[in-house]
C-alpha cells in the first residue's frame, strides 16, 4: 500500500496496466527516470558474506530480554549491524553515506518494531507481526519524486510522477485525466531490499521470541 498527500493507494503491477491501458513496453520507470548504474555498490557477490553477518547477528542475541530493556537491546543491535556491516563492506562498496544510510534504516525499523510491540501490550492486543510493521514502515517512506512527467497516449496527454520508496524508485503515479493509478514497476528493483527486509523481519521475530513474559 502506498500512502501519497493523505491517499491510499494499492499498486497494479505495470504489466497489468500497460495491458489495460493499450500501452508499450517502454512504459514504465526506465522511460521516465533512467537509472545511471556507475560506480553504484552491489551485494551480487557477497552473498556468502550477507549470510554470514545474518547468522552472527541472530546468534549474538540473548535467551532472554527483560520486556523494560528490548529497547536498549535494539540499539546494541544497531550498533553490532554496524560494525560488521562496515567489516564486510570491502565486498559490496558501500560509500560511507550508504553505510550510515543503512544503519539508520536498521535502527529505525527495530525502534518502530519495538514501539509496536509496547502499544500491544500496553492496550492488551496481540502484537503486530514483522511483516505487518515492515510493509507499514516501508510505506510510510513512498513519497513523489521530481515533477509530473507528460505523456501523449490515446488523444490524451497524462500527468506521470515516479514513486520512490527507501530502496529507491518503485513506480509511478499516472494521472490520466479521469483517474489516478499506482503502478508498482520492479525494474530498478534493489536487490539489498529483499536481503534488509528478510533481515530485519527474522531479527524481531527472534527478539519477540525472546521478550520475558512480565
Amino acid at each position: 500500500m502506498w500512502h501519497l498527500a493523505g491517499v491510499a493507494y494499492d499498486p497494479v503491477p505495470i504489466a497489468a496496466f500497460r495491458h489495460a491501458h493499450a500501452l508499450p513496453k517502454t512504459f514504465g520507470v526506465a522511460y521516465f527516470q533512467p537509472k545511471d548504474f556507475t560506480g553504484l555498490a552491489s551485494i551480487d557477490g557477497a552473498g556468502a558474506h550477507l549470510q554470514h553477518l545474518r547468522n552472527e547477528l541472530l546468534g549474538a542475541l540473548p535467551t532472554t530480554i527483560a520486556r523494560p530493556l528490548l529497547l536498549a537491546q535494539c540499539e546494541a543491535l544497531a550498533h553490532d549491524f554496524a560494525q560488521r556491516l562496515q567489516s564486510i563492506n570491502v565486498h559490496i562498496g558501500l560509500r560511507e553515506s550508504e553505510l550510515g544510510f543503512a544503519v539508520a534504516g536498521f535502527s529505525d525499523f527495530l525502534q518502530s518494531w519495538a514501539f509496536a510491540q509496547w502499544r500491544a501490550y500496553a492496550q492488551h492486543q496481540p502484537p503486530p507481526t514483522a511483516a505487518q510493521v515492515y510493509a507499514q514502515w516501508l510505506s510510510q517512506s513512498v513519497r513523489l519524486e521530481g515533477s509530473a512527467h507528460a505523456y501523449a497516449h490515446a488523444n490524451a496527454t497524462w500527468q506521470v510522477w515516479v514513486v520512490h520508496d527507501l530502496y529507491g524508485r518503485a513506480g509511478l503515479l499516472v494521472d490520466t485525466g479521469t483517474a489516478r493509478h499506482a503502478v508498482a514497476d520492479p525494474v530498478y528493483s534493489c536487490p539489498a531490499n529483499a536481503f534488509m527486509q528478510g533481515l530485519l523481519c527474522a531479527l524481531a521475530d527472534a527478539l519477540a521470541a525472546r521478550l520475558d513474559s512480565a
